[in-house]
């Protein structure tokens, strides 16, 4: 499982919108892939990722509400799971940026 969150920026005040990409491999081809799934700091989101048409290729855009997160580095957690229960290890931080509107 290889993941990255592609032209995401989101701010403590203004929340936006978090793109996350994964390039997901199984040895037995990609039907063996039963989801994708966000995790954050171990927690479940209920936020699955989706396949983008392409080989291996899962997505998911998902609008961040101002607000709901603080400044600060997150712990998203993508796990692939299979159709035999088997899952990933997981992938990687995410930082959410202070809005340059607020004042310290």
């Amino acid at each position: 499982l290889s993941a990255g969150y592609g032209l995401s920026h989101v701010t403590d005040a203004e929340g936006g919108l978090l793109t996350i990409t994964a390039n997901v491999y199984h040895p037995l081809g990609t039907s063996k892939i039963a989801s994708v799934e966000v995790l954050l700091s171990g927690q479940p989101t209920g936020l699955l990722l989706l396949p983008s048409g392409t080989d291996g290729q899962y997505s998911l855009n998902t609008q961040i509400a101002p607000g709901l997160l603080p400044a600060g580095q997150f712990l998203l957690e993508l796990v692939a799971t299979d159709t035999d229960g088997n899952t990933s290890d997981v992938w990687p931080y995410f930082t959410v940026g202070r809005s340059l509107s607020q004042t310290p």
